[in-house]
């Protein structure tokens, strides 16, 4: 009876390896089935489209040269433009370009200015817009806040045009240096670009989520100084 019994124990200890083996096969399969049907969240669209524009050579100012202005010597930098569209704003900028020229007799006796600024903005609405306002942000050459320009179609400036859903729009400003602030021209280095405000044709006023565009243009390794002026 003995070798009998001694005998039987490989079969009782062959079955309970076969019920653990079975166990770890079925929660095996298990765990596959889950990760297979487990499905991924979907991504998240960016909330600011980003466009680089080439502003040409880095130009300084120089009363001697054509246009008032010449290349900064020993440097291969260009001036860039950024802008920054927030993809749940009616009203887009599309492109931006900047040229530097003499300003005329009646300017410089008005305002002592010894360099006029030209600024070309292109703007594409969604939807009927009846006021708006830009921004002009600039940086120098180690990404430290220069200066703000902001653009609209105030009363002041003589463009009071309404822009029509889906029609490019194109316009452009007039800025003057006097002689201490011709100097900035060599250290300005980047633009960013982006819409503050608008006003639809039905009343309502849009206002651009300044913590969001902080954030994103932190995120470009540029600061906007606490006091900036939305």
């Amino acid at each position: 009876m003995k070798p009998d019994a001694i005998a039987g124990r490989p079969n009782g200890l062959s079955g309970k390896r076969c019920s653990v083996f079975g166990t770890i096969t079925i929660a095996a399969v298990v765990l596959a089935s889950c990760q297979q049907t487990k499905k991924e969240s979907p991504a998240t669209a960016p909330r600011f489209t980003l466009t680089k524009l080439d502003g040409g050579p880095l130009t300084r100012f120089d009363p001697s040269a054509p246009g008032r202005t010449k290349q900064v010597p020993d440097t291969s930098l260009h001036r860039s433009f950024v802008i920054l569209n927030d993809s749940n704003f009616p009203l887009q900028i599309t492109s931006f370009g900047f040229r530097a020229e003499e300003p005329d007799r009646m300017i410089t006796e008005l305002t002592n200015a010894r360099l006029a600024y030209v600024f070309d903005w292109s703007l594409r609405p969604r939807i009927s817009i009846t006021a708006w306002e830009v921004h002009d942000v600039r940086f120098d050459l180690l990404n430290r806040f220069l200066d703000d320009h902001i653009n609209d179609n105030a009363v002041r400036t003589g463009d009071t045009k309404q822009l029509t859903a889906g029609e490019e729009y194109k316009t452009n400003r007039m800025n003057w240096s006097k002689s201490e602030e011709t100097d900035q021209l060599g250290r300005w280095l980047t633009s960013i670009l982006f819409v503050s405000a608008i006003r639809t044709a039905d009343g309502k006023v849009w206002s651009c989520d300044k913590s969001a565009l902080t954030a994103q243009i932190s995120q470009l390794g540029f600061q906007l100084p606490a006091e900036f002026q939305w």
